[in-house]
């Protein structure tokens, strides 16, 4: 990243897939070739560090040639923009794939997904990062295996070709093209914000990994992650981010992140003599959340970034972190069953089968129908009551349920419950003639339904 010429001149050394492009250091030939390229030169970047914000990602030629106009001409970015990189702009999803090495294995993180744009929707200028989550669903296996070999695998291998040894984080951000991952850029280092979300998967120690890249046996250590859990995180930035940043705002609703599962790292942020804590950069802190559903963690970062508060000027937030995931998970899903939904047919089907017996020694005259219908039936007229009057009486359980739930005794349940309501309609002076239960349950448990009607049937 600190020259993205000499980068895009190694890939190309080296054959590590990624866009096409020219580097100028005139703004006239550099306008001359947007104009004339056979594809589409559209993205345009300081080949120096610019604080994540140096690269343009134009919409039309005019557009770029604006950009070569303000970081070229104008040195907008400082000797960051003297040399200007000039690429084809590619189409498809854009992630970021780091990895450990100790110069000579390589090991690969968890793919993650950065989102660069300011506004929702992608809409607004560049940052240097508005949220991440991870792992990112969008890379299959065999491309994340293809960017293990043609890309990490062989940056290491260049970079030993050219008496080069490095020993640390590798951070490859990709496109995911037609034609195959394509790398956009390197860095070396961590990414931000995608290590937020990437190293709480991590389970094994981060210092052990450290040590056995410094000293060249990373190979013996196997790195352990998170099984089925996912990260998200939600940037909160300061007005006018990131043409300027507003300091010194008071930060107020931070709150006692002491959850595994939420988290809240800073960076432009300061603590006055009061103790109070002030905006103090453009990307103020990022709330984390982890959850084993990668919509509830967005919703719940999301949420965290919701309570905190810049007095003054309010924060920037994104609303959408990680939405692309959900839409491309929602269109390749197969369709939802009854079981998907909370209705399982089989376990309803066994819980009949079992209470069959019990329903049938609670027969009396005057019962029509048997098990399973949608509804009741019962013949008034075989009680032989001259002028009958239906009364009726309901009861629940109620608090009860706790102490059968802490004990597993659920016949006393059901036998208490019909007594419930018997007695009620034996103060009324009624007979009763039929007893309707219904048990409201989020998931079906056969054995315990069936001690239910089992105490129901001996009352």
């Amino acid at each position: 990243e600190a020259d993205k010429k000499w980068a895009k001149d190694f890939m190309l050394r080296h054959g590590i897939p990624t866009a096409r492009y020219e580097s100028f250091t005139d703004t006239n030939k550099a306008k001359a070739f947007i104009r004339s390229a056979p594809y589409q030169a559209l993205v345009v970047k300081a080949a120096g560090l610019a604080a994540g914000k140096g690269v343009v990602v134009a919409a039309n030629v005019d557009e770029a040639c604006q950009a070569v106009d303000e970081i070229l001409g104008d040195l907008k970015y400082g000797q960051a923009g003297a040399t200007l990189v000039v690429e084809e702009l590619l189409e498809g999803e854009e992630i970021s794939v780091l990895a450990f090495t100790d110069g000579k294995s390589v090991r690969a993180m968890l793919p993650a997904q950065d989102h660069k744009r300011l506004g929702n929707g992608d809409t607004g200028p560049n940052t240097g990062g508005m949220g991440a989550y991870c792992p990112c669903p969008l890379i299959s296996q065999p491309a994340l295996e293809l960017v293990q070999r043609a890309v990490l695998e062989r940056a290491v291998q260049g970079l030993n070709k050219e008496r080069i040894t490095y020993q640390g984080v590798l951070y490859a951000g990709l496109m995911l093209t037609r034609d195959g991952p394509r790398v956009l850029e390197f860095n070396c280092r961590f990414g931000d914000p995608e290590t937020q979300v990437i190293l709480p998967l991590l389970e094994t120690d981060l210092f052990e990994v450290m040590q056995v890249c410094c000293s060249g046996q990373l190979d013996r250590l196997p790195l352990q992650w998170r099984s089925g859990v996912s990260a998200v995180g939600v940037v909160l930035a300061s007005a006018g981010y990131p043409e300027t940043s507003t300091k010194g705002c008071l930060i107020t609703g931070l709150p006692d992140v002491n959850s595994p599962t939420q988290l809240i790292f800073h960076s432009g942020l300061s603590v006055n003599k009061q103790k109070k804590a002030l905006t103090n950069g453009g990307r103020v802190l990022i709330a984390i959340a982890l959850d084993a559903s990668l919509k509830e963690a967005a919703e719940k970062a999301t949420k965290l970034a919701g309570t905190i508060t810049f007095a003054g000027t309010g924060a920037q937030y994104r609303t959408d972190i990680a939405q692309k995931a959900f839409k491309i998970a929602i269109a390749s899903a197969p369709g939802l069953s009854y079981k998907d939904s909370g209705v399982d047919i089989d376990a309803g089907d066994a819980l009949v089968q079992r209470i069959k017996p019990l329903s049938r020694g609670t027969q009396r005259p005057g019962v029509l129908g048997g098990l399973g219908g949608f509804g009741g039936l019962f013949r008034l007229k075989d009680l032989s009551y001259k002028e009958p009057i239906i009364a009726e009486a309901t009861q629940g359980v109620g608090a009860k349920i706790q102490l059968a739930l802490q004990n597993e005794l659920y016949e006393n349940i059901g036998y208490d419950l019909f007594a419930m309501s018997a007695n009620d309609l034996l103060e009324l002076g009624a007979e009763p003639v039929a007893f309707l239960d219904y048990i409201a349950c989020g998931k079906l448990h056969v054995p315990l339904a069936a001690q239910l009607v089992k105490g129901m049937a001996d009352g």
